[in-house]
């Protein structure tokens, strides 16, 4: 596999890629950074826990009778968790600190915590995505979304909102904030998420699509949504026709400024550099077989980054890997950065 302008080859040649084999199965479908140095992936058939430190899986567990499709870990409490979305069991769940420790095998720890049969009933058991803050968790899920409010005393919540196309991405602020997908139709907004939760109904503040709410987005077909917190916040949404930037106005959406950078490509998956502005930062795109990496400024989009699977002889003259990094070859469904990429 040649990499770029100077024929060498992945990986020996010039560089040493950070690649990990999970110990629990191949087809990574989610990857979760916990406490900037953890990377918790979920496979089809269960838990990695990775030290970015020294590349190696450090604990793990084997979760057999369906498949695992997301991970959130919630790392900022001593009561937090780490929360497997799985597709027909619902939510699954275990104490975050202790499993980080090496060697250790967390399969009998796992507990069955939200299905549509249980006391707090989710939309469905098919679990797309999840993100996590203290005492408060989001699922996308086959069938729509849900909210639940568990505080530490007190009665739990859940608020959910269901369409037929399902969801297959969210993402919770700590301003109380939450956005996700709706597969087949675009993007959703809810600014104050704790007020709905005891009508059991999420309410929606803010719609995004290539209709009628504007900005409108570039294809109706949305892979995933990410939001770089801030004042405002800066979205970012993953279409089957590129990728889309928007800096949220919220009660005035449609005036918001926005930015289309990729063109055309379905992008898979997306992620911002930390600190990102609409006018300062850079993200992160996946298209099949290639990861670009945007630099953001008030004037202009630099590509400061392309790295491809695989450079054929005949583009090696035309393409190139920068800093000669290639992607392993596979698919490409996810990519989160850390405060050093």
């Amino acid at each position: 596999m040649v990499t770029g302008f100077e024929g060498f080859q992945v990986p020996g040649d010039k560089y040493t890629a950070l690649s990990v084999q999970p110990v629990t199965g191949s087809g990574i479908q989610d990857v979760f950074i916990a406490e900037d140095r953890f990377a918790i992936l979920a496979t089809q058939s269960g838990v990695d826990i990775v030290d970015l430190q020294c590349a190696v899986v450090v604990s793990s567990a084997i979760i057999t009778g369906t498949d695992v499709l997301s991970v959130a870990a919630e790392f900022t409490t001593a009561t937090g968790c780490l929360y497997i979305g799985t597709s027909t069991s619902g939510v699954l769940a275990t104490r975050w600190k202790p499993i980080r420790a090496p060697g250790t095998d967390f399969t009998g720890k796992l507990d069955q915590i939200y299905t549509t049969t249980s006391t707090l009933p989710i939309t469905d058991n098919r679990i797309n995505d999840i993100d996590a803050l203290p005492f408060q968790l989001l699922l996308s899920t086959g069938s729509g979304i849900d909210f639940i409010s568990a505080p530490a005393e007190g009665t739990q919540h859940v608020a959910s909102r269901t369409f037929v196309s399902g969801s297959n991405s969210c993402q919770l602020t700590n301003a109380g904030e939450a956005y996700w997908t709706v597969v087949l139709s675009g993007v959703e907004a809810n600014y104050d998420l704790i007020s709905t939760t005891g009508i059991g109904i999420i309410n929606v503040d803010a719609e995004y699509n290539t209709t009628v709410n504007g900005p409108l987005l570039p294809h109706n077909i949305v892979n995933e949504v990410r939001v770089s917190e801030g004042t405002p916040n800066i979205l970012n949404v993953a279409t089957a026709s590129g990728d889309f930037m928007i800096e949220e106005v919220q009660g005035a959406e449609d005036t918001a400024r926005n930015r289309r950078l990729t063109v055309g490509p379905d992008v898979v998956s997306t992620d911002f550099v930390q600190g990102t502005t609409f006018d300062d930062g850079g993200k992160y795109t996946t298209t099949t077989g290639i990861v670009t990496i945007y630099g953001l400024s008030n004037s202009d989009v630099t590509v400061s980054g392309t790295h491809h699977q695989e450079i054929s002889l005949l583009d090696q003259f035309s393409r190139e890997n920068t800093r000669d990094q290639a992607v392993i070859t596979g698919t490409n469904v996810v990519i989160r950065t850390t405060s050093v990429a």
